[in-house]
């Protein structure tokens, strides 16, 4: 049967330490309690290929009779905080979790769910085992955020990195940076250049020091190319040598070389 929904956006939720994160919930338009698809990513909800394309579109899960809630990552778009990647992705996960658990519309049932980018909070939930969740389900995305993602065997890997940061992550950090209209329009610049000129871009020595990932733009450029091989700071945030944790069945999907 297919339910009347409720679409509620940039609800901010709080997590543990008061930081509160963006959220949409998609529900169904009744008093029914139901269980809850959740997905935290480090994008914007109103990017409509991250939201409704990638897996599956909350629309249609709420007219399925799900509660699809949906968060942006602390530091990312309309979220609070300070964004660093492969650091808070557990805990917030956590909070997240239980919240959802415990709305008035929910059954008290939350699964994890995500692709790519979208799949470090069901990977890093998972191992944190909020008391409330039941099930994951990860698609095209990492474990080992040093081996195959960050790096292959020892070599980065360039394409990936270099791209998703200049094309998507270093934007939404430039407009956090409260610098002058010309200064964001400066380094916004440099990064339309990067992308413009990939070879060239490629080719710049040293890489950590690549120039449109300076003054801000990207601070954890230099702490990824600082740990070249698996260390700890990348052991603290893998989810393979914390299988131990995981207490929920897990359904993790990928593709050759993907």
């Amino acid at each position: 049967m297919a339910h009347d929904i409720i679409v509620e956006r940039d609800v901010m939720v709080p997590v543990r330490d008061g930081v509160r994160l963006a959220t949409d919930v998609y529900r169904p338009a009744d008093e029914g309690k139901h269980p809850v698809l959740l997905n935290g990513h480090p994008y914007d909800n109103d990017h409509f290929l991250v939201t409704h394309e990638l897996l599956f579109s909350p629309l249609v899960a709420a007219q399925r009779g799900y509660a699809v809630v949906v968060y942006e990552a602390r530091g990312r778009a309309g979220s609070e905080g300070t964004w660093k990647p492969y650091g808070d992705e557990g805990p917030d996960t956590y909070d997240m979790v239980e919240w959802a658990a415990a709305q008035p519309w929910s059954d008290g049932n939350v699964g994890l769910y995500g692709a790519c980018a979208l799949g470090w909070a069901p990977v890093q939930g998972a191992v944190e085992a909020p008391p409330h969740l039941k099930a994951v389900f990860a698609y095209m995305t990492a474990t080992n955020y040093h081996q195959g993602w960050t790096y292959s065997d020892g070599a980065l890997e360039l394409g990936f990195q270099l791209s998703w940061v200049w094309t998507i992550l270093a934007r939404d950090t430039i407009s956090r940076l409260g610098l002058d209209e010309e200064a964001a329009a400066e380094a916004e610049r440099k990064l339309v250049e990067a992308a413009a000129d990939v070879r060239r871009s490629a080719e710049f020595l040293p890489l950590i020091d690549f120039p449109a990932y300076q003054n801000g733009a990207a601070p954890y450029w230099r702490e990824w190319l600082s740990h070249p091989c698996y260390d700890d700071f990348w052991r603290r945030v893998d989810a393979v040598a914390r299988a131990d944790r995981v207490k929920v069945p897990v359904l993790h999907m990928t593709a050759w070389y993907d």
